[in-house]
């Protein structure tokens, strides 16, 4: 049994068409294996509108609702963090807010992946680069698996995303970048203890020396699950 958190954020915009997306691709493609679904509800600012998503997400399969998700992060690390003391399957896949599933069988995949010998996370999605802005001292290629559809030991995500001071100014966004492709990026701490991290597509698995700078870009036909980024940002 593998957990799955998947983040309904009120504050995203189009918050609504999000959650209907991700409804009708989860009930579309199953995840061919068993799995437990755990839904984030955060930042609906009014009754009604959290009313509107637990209604539409029970179109899922019976899950368990996280509405005590007290914190100061709003982005997905965080929000991923808190639920993961929610969670009680040792495996985790992680989901962000405009998670769109892709393909059946997509979570079998993943696990497929992270059950390969030294593995410690796999991801659909990975990337080489980073945001010159906040991390001008990084180089080029900056492997790091991107943070919203991923896999990994439950205990694993808790003990490195406790350590993250999720209040960094100037904003909590900045945390969540650096969680994921900063200079202490979860990617190369689970580097740093010996493991590799895989991305799993529909019918490869690739390496980080194969990613090139996305393994998205010109190839999301293969891409297990899409999110808002790997759409470049093209949005419902």
């Amino acid at each position: 049994m593998i957990g799955v958190v998947y983040l309904a954020r009120g504050a995203d915009p189009n918050w609504q068409q999000r959650i209907d997306r991700f409804i009708s691709s989860w009930v579309k493609h199953p995840p061919g294996v068993a799995c437990q679904l755990y839904v984030i509800y955060k930042e609906f600012n009014l009754p009604e509108d959290l009313q509107w998503a637990q209604q539409h997400l029970n179109f899922c399969y019976p899950h368990v609702q996280i509405l005590d998700y007290v914190g100061f992060n709003s982005y997905a690390g965080g929000s991923f963090l808190e639920a993961s003391r929610h969670v009680k399957e040792p495996l985790c896949c992680y989901l962000g807010s405009t998670t769109e599933i892709m393909h059946d069988n997509w979570l079998a995949r993943l696990h497929e992946g992270f059950s390969l010998p030294t593995v410690g996370a796999v991801c659909c999605t990975g990337s080489y680069g980073f945001i010159t802005e906040f991390n001008p001292g990084l180089s080029y290629p900056n492997i790091h698996m991107r943070n919203l559809s991923f896999l990994m030991n439950r205990e694993h995500y808790i003990a490195e995303a406790q350590t993250v001071d999720w209040t960094e100014k100037p904003g909590h966004k900045l945390a969540d970048l650096n969680f994921e492709h900063g200079p202490n990026s979860l990617t190369r701490r689970i580097m740093a203890a010996g493991k590799t991290i895989l991305v799993v597509e529909k019918d490869r698995i690739r390496a980080p020396h194969e990613w090139g700078d996305t393994t998205y870009r010109g190839n999301l036909h293969n891409v297990l699950v899409h999110d808002r980024g790997a759409r470049d940002y093209q949005d419902l």
